[in-house]
């Protein structure tokens, strides 16, 4: 299975004084697509980035795609 992780800056700042990086995930290119032209619309500053994860839907598979976004 394929999922799009699309990651960018915010507005907002962490209580380090920092802006905060977000990660959001979609099912489709074309959400993905939507949701970079969303982060830039919010924020120009954004620099909204796609990266294509593949993953087994079995249960071996979903936990290491867990274990990976986890470190």
């Amino acid at each position: 299975m394929k999922l799009y992780k699309t990651t960018f800056i915010t507005g907002d700042n962490d209580p380090k004084g920092a802006f905060r990086k977000v990660a959001t995930w979609q099912s489709s290119a074309s959400d993905a697509s939507k949701a970079r032209t969303a982060a830039k619309a919010e924020n120009k500053d954004a620099k909204p980035a796609t990266e294509e994860v593949e993953f087994t839907t079995n249960k071996q598979g979903l936990i290491e795609l867990l274990n990976a976004q986890t470190s």
